[in-house]
């Protein structure tokens, strides 16, 4: 059940924020996500997907970023929000992170500062890239991993 709920949280960042890169997208659905205690990154990813969160976020992102937008930038019209979510009573803390390539990185400046990850053309992988058909690319794919 959580592949259509991700992919329904996502229509709902692109209608936000149209200008939102997939990688946007994805770093901003891990960096809300909310960590599920006794679970490591592997057997969780993220977190737990949090659609308010990563709404908020999205509605931030500023709108004339383009690839050619200089590394440290400021990505959000306004300040980063409190990184808490409450729903239903019950308040929890965001990820603050993302993860790329089996690695856990975190930090405010994921979303306050442009990363050059957000690219359009690039490729943020968390694992291996597997294909029974065509990939292509007008830009950079990286990995440490299998393509």
């Amino acid at each position: 059940m959580a592949a259509p709920q991700v992919a329904g949280t996502a229509a709902l960042l692109l209608q936000a924020n149209p200008k939102l890169t997939p990688n946007m997208v994805k770093a901003i659905l891990m960096y809300t996500a909310q960590p599920l205690s006794g679970y490591n990154t592997f057997e969780q990813g993220a977190g737990q997907l949090n659609v308010e969160g990563a709404v908020k976020i999205a509605k931030l992102v500023r709108k004339d970023l383009t690839n050619s937008t200089p590394l440290g930038t400021p990505m959000l019209a306004g300040a980063l929000p409190s990184p808490k979510t409450t729903v239903a009573g019950h308040t929890f803390t965001w990820s603050q992170a993302v993860i790329f390539d089996y690695t856990y990185v975190k930090g405010a400046n994921l979303l306050a500062k442009y990363q050059k990850i957000y690219n359009t053309g690039t490729l943020i992988s968390d694992g291996t890239l597997i294909s029974d058909g065509t990939l292509i690319s007008d830009g950079t794919l990286i990995s440490d991993g299998v393509i």
